[in-house]
């Protein structure tokens, strides 16, 4: 079986958890595989066991862990050393201040567990950020136990802003005669607008703040306040004389002083319109009556016992009787039988026989 050598270069670039709590515990670490002669091996499935030891190459063993991961096209392969499966020891409980430690890196370019060394590094300046970890846990001496003494408050009155505690003081711009001073500040402005933009002189606008307009008309001219005007045609429908257009059957414009009505057409006395079945035309009326009397023709009726009249010669007729003297039209009576009695006229009621 060919032998193969592999060729590790370690580029160690770590990060550490800082004094932030949420922030990872994890370094990192990147290298390229190359085998005996320096090819890389690429896309290949390898295994890495990274120990982290104490005070020596050869220390005590304080953190390790398993990798299995793939080369890329390049053979590079990257790791976050406190996220692989730990073989041994915690990472975050490693005490980095209190020793040196060193990167023990082992690997099996098969992917399984047969490890072989591949070299050991001293981890320098840059691990060492865990142990600010530990500051979240110190109490830094301030010379006095006053938790809070050191806290400054900043105020301001009218253009100096100043911090408590000795802080000291600075007075802020002015823009001239009281203008833009804080905590007395007034406002700039043209003579559209008045105050000064303060609770005792509030910001108003000068003037009328109305947009409302009136349309008007005077014969065929248009106009708007605060606007222009216009003229309308003068070919008829003008706005405030305005007449319409009709046919031989209508005159007059429309107007109040000329409204619309029947045309004469020609029309002479006594005729009227009648439909020819394309236009309404005059003709002559054709119930005259070759007189100019308006009641002549004007009849009444009347009635005595059973004879009906319409007079002006309008003839008589003798209306249906029922026997003696019933049903006869103005001296009508009533025929009842043994339970009633009467004539049912106003001579003579109904009546009904008997106890009720």
């Amino acid at each position: 079986m060919k032998r193969i050598l592999l060729i590790i270069i370690i580029i160690i670039g770590l990060i550490s958890s800082g004094v932030n709590a949420q922030s990872p515990e994890l370094i990192n670490y990147q290298t390229i595989v190359r085998d005996a002669s320096g090819n890389v091996l690429e896309n290949q499935d390898i295994s890495f066991l990274i120990s982290i030891t104490q005070e020596s190459e050869s220390g005590i063993v304080v953190y390790s862990e398993k990798h299995f991961v793939k080369t890329n096209q390049f053979g590079l392969i990257n790791l976050q050393i406190g996220s692989g499966e730990v073989e041994s020891g915690s990472l975050p409980s490693v005490n980095w201040g209190s020793n040196s430690h060193f990167l023990k890196v082992e690997m099996d370019p098969s992917g399984g567990s047969s490890f072989t060394l591949m070299g050991t590094v001293q981890l320098l300046s840059v691990p060492y950020a865990l142990h600010a970890k530990t500051v979240e846990n110190d109490n830094v001496n301030d010379a006095d136990a006053d938790a809070s003494n050191e806290l400054q408050t900043i105020s301001i009155s009218g253009t100096v802003l100043t911090l408590s505690k000795g802080g000291g003081s600075v007075t802020l711009p002015s823009s001239g005669n009281g203008g833009d001073n804080w905590g007395t500040q007034t406002v700039v402005t043209d003579a559209t607008i008045s105050g000064e933009g303060t609770t005792a002189n509030p910001l108003s606008v000068n003037g009328d703040l109305t947009d409302d307009q009136t349309l008007s008309i005077l014969g065929n001219e248009l106009s708007i306040t605060e606007g222009n005007s216009v003229t309308l045609p003068a070919t008829g429908d003008n706005w405030g004389v305005q007449f319409a257009y009709t046919n031989p059957t209508l005159a007059g414009d429309g107007l109040l002083s000329d409204p619309l009505k029947i045309a004469r057409q020609e029309a002479t006395t006594g005729q009227v319109l009648g439909w020819d079945g394309t236009t309404w035309k005059p003709k002559d009326d054709a119930t005259s009556d070759a007189d100019n009397d308006a009641s002549n023709e004007l009849q009444t009726i009347s009635i005595s016992g059973t004879v009906l009249t319409l007079s002006n010669n309008g003839g008589s007729v003798t209306l249906p009787t029922s026997g003696s003297g019933g049903d006869n039209w103005g001296t009508q009576t009533v025929i009842a039988d043994a339970t009633l009695t009467g004539e049912g006229t106003s001579a003579d009621p109904l009546s009904v026989n008997g106890d009720l």
